[in-house]
């Protein structure tokens, strides 16, 4: 299907009796959960790293959505975050076009990826672009984007109040 796999490659060579090659043995192991492992330690740390450092609230929140595309294949992530009644998009690796679309209508759809957030099971709505009502004013857009799935985690206070969304975009995979 064309993704990378990340693998460890041990090899050797087994010699005749005058210590020529005469064949080769190896084993491949698959390593991709340890290599996820090790970039979500090294994700945690720089956004941790981050925070204890002050960085600005955006740098911050570029590197969480950073950290998820790169342990979650095919997603793009943005955090909206609700701010005096308005709602910033931090998603450092949308597409322009697709950062355009949710600025203009980012408060309405911020409010229904909530609503249907909140009423999943485990917190985390899905919602698809090309059937959902929530996605009909930006559904041509995803469509050329190729965009085909939203799943959506609320961020709330600790007295419940509610901060900003955690969204990932997953794109189809297309020829």
């Amino acid at each position: 299907d064309g993704s990378i796999v990340w693998v460890s490659i041990n090899a050797a060579a087994i010699k005749n009796a005058a210590g020529l090659p005469v064949r080769a043995i190896a084993t491949v192991l698959d390593i991709n959960d340890r290599k996820r492992a090790q970039w979500l330690d090294q994700d945690k740390n720089d956004i941790l790293e981050a925070a204890v450092k002050q960085l600005p609230l955006d740098d911050i929140l570029a590197r969480l959505a950073k950290a998820l595309e790169r342990q979650i294949v095919d997603s793009a992530a943005a955090v909206l975050l609700i701010e005096e009644g308005n709602v910033r998009i931090n998603g450092p690796t949308l597409p322009a076009e697709w950062r355009e679309a949710l600025r203009l209508h980012c408060v309405s759809l911020a409010v229904n990826l909530a609503i249907n957030a909140w009423d999943s099971p485990g917190f985390c709505g899905i919602t698809f672009p090309q059937r959902d009502d929530t996605w009909i004013n930006l559904r041509s857009t995803a469509d050329h984007l190729g965009i085909e799935s939203c799943w959506t985690i609320p961020i709330q206070s600790n007295d419940d109040n509610p901060l900003g969304l955690i969204t990932l975009f997953f794109r189809l995979t297309r020829p």
